[in-house]
């Protein structure tokens, strides 16, 4: 049981398997003047459990199943951590649409909590490979390794390098041994020593907790990686949607200040695992499968961007903040004041 700092996270262990329904290429057919054609050049992505199609495509693609990436990672798991392969992971998350068209799989060491990173601090942080795929074309084939705190479990990955299978469909030649072996030697070789990302990983961390942060500072860095700026003509010319959400944001976000400040000095690293607890659990400390993958992708790359500029020799954090992060958490605060005379009750919840 993970105790976070608004409701307690149970770790599950979820069925890769569901994941690995059989999906088969079918031709396309119409009908003309009364009879069943065939569209040239073209075919269809068909889900056999639902026959439902799940995307058109060109003749020459290749399909590239779940399954086929999960046992490709087998022989690269066990070369980035040096265990045994796919023997020493666990799927504890699957995010798949209703559609069944994209697929990510997050898998962690087999019994997680005996495999803890402790950081500088006692943090602890675990090891973590996400992958992948899509019938749709909407995600590229994609295989992804860092670690992820042990808090927000179902959450961002830092620390992380990734490869990208980023290949024509039709040269996904995953039946072919040598062209295999090919992308799990570039895998590797892209990621480099998991012993050497742990530790660069820990420096980032220590780095973090070097840089004060006041929560005024917290807050507009919060705004500032969501991208959220607000229109020049002032507040008042938002729709009354858009002020409802950023009420509601707000008020999760003081929750989780209010919580992080509590456990840790006030410093960057408070915000960032501020920023993470977020991008996890936007939605009153749910995860929401649709909104976390975009969040966590901006605060991976502030983190990426941050971490250069505050190690500059004299760097100051007066020199990273703009007007227009402070007129940002202005309005922000004008709009809670506004609604708070109005007497309107804020829910906490993303919507």
């Amino acid at each position: 049981m993970i105790t976070s700092h608004s409701i307690e996270r149970t770790y599950q262990k979820r069925d890769v398997h569901d994941a690995f329904f059989p999906v088969v290429e079918a031709p396309l057919k119409y009908v003309f003047g009364g009879e069943v054609r065939d569209v040239a050049g073209y075919k269809a992505i068909v889900d056999i459990t639902r026959k439902r199609a799940l995307s058109t495509v060109s003749s020459h693609y290749t399909l590239v199943t779940n399954a086929d990436v999960y046992d490709l990672l087998g022989p690269v798991a066990k070369g980035f951590f040096g265990g045994k392969g796919m023997d020493d992971f666990e799927c504890f998350n699957l995010h798949m649409p209703q559609s069944r068209a994209s697929c990510r799989i997050d898998l962690t060491r087999a019994n997680p909590s005996a495999h803890l990173f402790h950081a500088a601090g006692g943090d602890p942080w675990t090891a973590f490979i996400r992958i992948a795929n899509s019938y749709n074309r909407t995600t590229r084939l994609e295989i992804q390794i860092g670690y992820c705190r042990w808090i927000c479990l179902n959450g961002v990955i830092f620390g992380a390098n990734s490869y990208t299978v980023s290949l024509r469909h039709d040269e996904r030649c995953l039946a072919n041994p040598s062209f295999r072996k090919k992308i799990v030697d570039e895998a590797l070789n892209a990621v480099g020593d998991v012993g050497k990302a742990e530790k660069d990983f820990a420096d980032i961390l220590e780095t973090l907790r070097g840089v004060p942060m006041t929560k005024e500072q917290m807050e507009m860095l919060f705004w500032r990686v969501l991208n959220v700026r607000l229109p020049d003509s002032g507040v008042g010319s938002l729709p009354p949607k858009q002020r409802e959400r950023l009420l509601n944001i707000r008020q999760r976000l003081t929750y989780l200040m209010d919580a992080y400040c509590s456990e840790f000095p006030c410093t960057a690293y408070a915000a960032f695992n501020i920023l993470a607890d977020f991008a996890s659990y936007p939605h009153d400390s749910k995860p929401h499968s649709v909104l976390t993958p975009g969040y966590q992708s901006k605060l991976g790359a502030w983190l990426s961007a941050f971490i250069p500029k505050i190690e500059k020799p004299g760097y100051s954090l007066d020199d990273y903040f703009t007007p227009g992060d402070e007129a940002t958490l202005a309005g922000v605060k004008a709009i809670e004041q506004q609604a708070r005379r109005a007497g309107v009750t804020m829910k906490g919840a993303v919507s």
